[in-house]
Formats: structure tokens, sequence, C-alpha cells
């Protein structure tokens, strides 16, 4: 089955949220507060990595909502090209965080999905306060699979 993934508000706009959003037959939708974002930015910047914050910023919690999401194995992921030209590395974050949290590997695509699919539709409802998220990210749950070499663990 093929799930498509969508986010409002971007990861480096630090001082709104993120929301990211999972959807066909069913939806999932993540929260990262922009508090937390401004905490992993600043940790990027203190470990000289400040320009990669973005990418495995959003790359973590791409996984994390694939976790979340408890979706048969192996789906099959179109992502909304949010980060046009980092694909090939977005798609090696992931897959190198996934490993770290589940087995085997999802099928991860990267395209424009637009405007009137269902996974913009619940990500724009949910950033505007029409819908709750399933899941709020926390710091600690970000940051170990964000930060490169941290320790691991989903239940901080």
């Amino acid at each position: 089955m093929r799930f498509y993934i969508d986010q409002s508000i971007k990861i480096e706009q630090t001082s709104r949220p993120s929301i990211l959003a999972l959807a066909n037959g069913t939806t999932c939708t993540v929260i990262v507060s922009g508090l937390t974002k401004r905490r992993l930015q600043q940790d990027f910047r203190r470990i000289g990595m400040p320009r990669i914050f973005v990418l495995r910023t959003f790359a973590s919690c791409v996984t994390l909502l694939l976790y979340r999401a408890s979706l048969s194995y192996p789906p099959s992921i179109i992502i909304d090209d949010e980060y046009p030209g980092n694909e090939a590395i977005l798609k090696s974050m992931i897959t190198e965080m996934w490993k770290q949290v589940s087995f085997g590997s999802p099928i991860l695509d990267f395209k424009r999905i637009g405007k009137k699919s269902r996974a913009h539709h619940v990500a724009y409802q949910t950033a505007i306060k029409g819908l709750r998220p399933n899941f709020v990210l926390g710091y600690r749950e970000v940051r170990s699979l964000a930060l490169p070499n941290q320790k691991r663990s989903l239940n901080a």
C-alpha cells in the first residue's frame, strides 16, 4: 500500500510547531514544538553542524511518524518534496534512522504531492488547530535520532 507524507510549517521555522502527516486509508500526525526545534538547532550549532539541523530533524520526524503509525511493512512511502535537491541524503538518513527503531526498511520516494492530497489536508487542518495530532514528539525523542552518535531511546 502507498502512503503519503506532507509537512505543514517547515522545520526551519523554529517559532512555530511543525506537523507531519501520513495519509492514505489511515492517517497519523505528529507535532514537534518550536521550542524543541530551537533546542535541537542549538545542539547542532554546539557540535559544529548547523547546516544539517533541518535535514536530520526532518528525517527523524519522518522516521518517528512511520514508527508511530505502525504500518504493515514494507510500506511504500511518498514524501512531499519539501527540500528539493536533498532527496538522496534524506532517504539515506531516514533509512539509517529506521534501522535504529525497527527492522526492514520502508520504500521511500520524493514527489510533489500537491494541496489536494489527504496528507496535505490533514497536516494543514492540524496546523490550524482543526485536528489534534496523534503524537507529540519530545525533545529527547527527536534528539536521540537527529543528533549523530547519540544514545538511542524512544522511551526517553
